[in-house]
C-alpha cells in the first residue's frame, strides 16, 4: 500500500497483479465507503451541511492526489503483462474502454517481461 505512494510518479519497471489490485481497491473503496456512510445525512440535510462539505473537499483532494499514482500503477501493470503503458489510453473509449482495462489488469505475469529489469 505505501508502494502506490513512494512510487506514484514513476512509470518504470512493473506492478504485481496483487499489488495492483489492492492498491486499486483501496483507492476505490475508501471514497465510496465514506460517501456510503455520508448518504443518510445527505439525504436529511441536503449538501448544505458543512460537515458533509468539509468531507466533499478533503475526498475531492484525495482523489485527485491519488490520480497520478493510479495511472503509474496501471502502466507498471500493463509492464508486467509484457504490454506498452500507452494501453492505459484505452480507458479513453467510450462505454467499454475501462471494463477492457480492468480486465487486461487480471491477466497473469509474463515472467519474460522487458521491462522486468528496469523494475525499480
Amino acid at each position: 500500500m505505501l508502494d502506490f505512494w513512494t512510487r506514484g510518479f514513476t512509470i518504470k519497471g512493473i506492478e504485481t497483479r496483487r499489488n495492483f489490485w489492492t492498491n486499486y481497491l483501496v483507492w476505490l473503496a475508501l471514497p465510496s465507503f465514506i460517501l456510503g456512510m455520508l448518504q443518510p445525512s445527505i439525504e436529511q440535510n441536503g449538501l448544505s451541511s458543512p460537515i458533509v462539505n468539509i468531507i466533499y473537499i478533503a475526498l475531492s483532494i484525495y482523489v485527485l492526489a491519488a490520480l497520478i499514482p493510479s495511472i503509474t500503477i496501471t502502466v507498471r501493470r500493463f509492464h508486467d503483462i509484457n504490454k506498452t503503458g500507452w494501453l492505459f489510453l484505452i480507458h479513453f473509449i467510450p462505454f467499454i474502454g475501462t471494463l477492457i482495462v480492468l480486465i487486461m489488469m487480471g491477466f497473469p505475469s509474463n515472467p519474460n517481461s522487458k521491462y522486468k529489469k528496469n523494475n525499480l
